[in-house]
């Protein structure tokens, strides 16, 4: 994902294709941080499922949002594409990528602060 602008409560996140989808909360917690995409979740997700199932992690991870750990989903677009939205403890990044790439990062020697 490319573009983020935030204002209030509003989340606004521009693909590299242009389309835009937009998060509303107003809960304070809720910060996605920078969002990021692999290329292979760029390529293979619908955008739009992607967005939404950004906003619904936070709902599935209140106890892991209070802890402040890491959050993790995980979620099948209308492609049958399944994919893990992870947002750091830190709340810098929120990522989504392909399940299989979520396994391979996940293997000794990788990104521990995503596993």
């Amino acid at each position: 994902m490319n573009e983020q602008t935030t204002k209030g409560g509003v989340f606004t996140f521009t693909h590299p294709s242009g389309t835009t989808c937009v998060i509303l909360t107003d809960d304070p917690r809720f910060d996605p941080g920078e969002l990021v995409s692999s290329a292979a979740a760029d390529d293979a997700l619908d955008f739009a499922d992607a967005c939404l199932a950004v906003g619904r992690m936070w709902e599935r991870n209140e106890r892991a949002l209070l802890r402040g750990d890491l959050l993790v989903s995980t979620h099948r677009d209308r492609r049958g594409n399944d994919f893990a939205i992870l947002t750091l403890p830190n709340r810098s990044q929120t990522w989504v990528i392909l399940v299989e790439e979520c396994k391979r990062l996940c293997e000794p020697g990788d990104n521990r602060q995503l596993c």
